[in-house]
């Protein structure tokens, strides 16, 4: 017995000292850190007060509160088009951001065109030169919620904008947006 308990004693401390050379670093690199941020917005809280309406020519927006018509939860947005474009969009401000970390991120959204298909740009803008970071654009058909991704994409900042835009051609076009997921993996 008091062998088995030397011993248990002696390959603790060697089970320690070769934790500790492998942590100081003696025996090889250890792999990089890597952690995962996500934000999803369905338009469930006061969507007007986090999400923005904008068109140029004929079009027009607005949301559907508690009417039946989301993908998901109660509300969503919907936008009209006929010359121009019409849009909703959103900040989204990264948390946490490191300048310098390098960052990998994509964003998803459903879309539901209402009238035959819709042309929509998924747009990912740096709000200081209101620039692309990443651009989708789509066509969608059929009277379903379909997932549109953009990215992956890398932002120079810690908030950039997200918006969907419905592409006008001289005909009507509708559609529905909804549950917006931005996700980023650090590295």
């Amino acid at each position: 017995m008091k062998t088995s308990g030397l011993l248990g004693r002696i390959s603790s401390r060697v089970v320690g000292v070769l934790t500790s050379i492998f942590v100081v670093g003696g025996f090889g690199v250890l792999p990089a850190y890597a952690d995962y941020w996500q934000l999803q917005d369905g338009f469930e809280y006061n969507p007007s007060s986090t999400w923005t309406l904008y068109h140029s020519g004929n079009g027009s927006g607005g949301f559907d509160i508690k009417a039946g018509r989301s993908r998901s939860g109660y509300n969503n947005a919907w936008l009209t088009v006929l010359t121009g474009w019409s849009s909703v969009g959103r900040t989204v401000v990264f948390s946490p951001y490191f300048s310098g970390r390098t960052l990998n991120c994509n964003a998803q959204i459903y879309i539901q065109p209402l009238i035959g298909s819709s042309k929509l740009n998924f747009e990912v803008i740096d709000p200081s030169t209101w620039r692309y970071v990443a651009l989708k654009t789509v066509t969608v058909t059929g009277g379903s919620y379909q997932a549109v991704l953009v990215g992956p994409f890398i932002p120079a900042r810690k908030d950039l904008f997200v918006r969907v835009s419905l592409l006008g051609n001289g005909t009507a076009s509708a559609a529905r947006v909804d549950d917006l997921t931005v996700g980023c993996q650090y590295y």
